[in-house]
């Protein structure tokens, strides 16, 4: 990530988690694949929610 920030200093790195992610905001069927721990389903909402919320250009999966 520290050559990220220096090869592209413009670009704004998100981490999306738990922490930074209201699941209460979401769907219901999100909110209960997180509570059966379904991570992948929840993930699949997710991502989809940061790419057409965030006008995001590169996505990097780790």
């Amino acid at each position: 990530m520290k050559t990220w920030k220096k090869v592209m200093p413009d670009y704004e790195i998100k981490l999306w988690s738990m922490e930074t992610f209201d699941v209460s905001s979401a769907p219901v069927y999100v909110q209960e694949a997180v509570k059966a721990r379904k991570w992948a389903f929840a993930a699949d909402y997710i991502r989809m929610y940061a790419l057409y919320t965030e006008e995001v250009s590169i996505w990097i999966q780790m």
